[in-house]
């Protein structure tokens, strides 16, 4: 039984601690793929925060925008306002000066015909105060 014995005794083959090429070559493309991948994910990174610094300056000028275009409405509307009461104050000096051509007149024609005999003719005055 001993010759079985040894026989029996099965020794587990060494392992070699060799480096292969194909294992070099698919360890260097894992590598490069996980670099890459960094890169790409970095450059998407950067672009989302770019398109949202973009996205809020664009929204506050949009406000700005809007502001503006408030103002200049509102701007237009006191002109506007400005315009119409400068012509009502056109139309009123206009009768005023009328009003003053027509007194003018008046007062020619009270001076022609002598003060007492207008003050006479006058509806309110007494005759017994001249």
């Amino acid at each position: 039984m001993s010759d079985e014995e040894a026989n029996m005794n099965i020794h587990a083959p060494k392992v070699r601690y060799e480096v292969n090429l194909n294992t070099i070559i698919v360890t260097c493309g894992f590598v490069a793929m996980a670099v890459g991948w960094g890169i790409t994910w970095g450059q998407t990174t950067n672009d989302v925060k770019a398109l949202l610094e973009f996205r809020v300056n664009a929204t506050a000028e949009l406000r700005r925008l809007d502001n503006l275009a408030f103002q200049v409405t509102a701007n237009e509307q006191a002109t506007k306002d400005v315009s119409a009461a400068l012509s009502e104050l056109k139309d009123a000096v206009s009768e005023q000066g009328g009003d003053i051509k027509v007194m003018r007149e008046i007062l020619q024609r009270i001076e022609r015909q002598g003060q007492t005999s207008a003050l006479r003719s006058y509806p309110f005055t007494d005759a017994a105060d001249l």
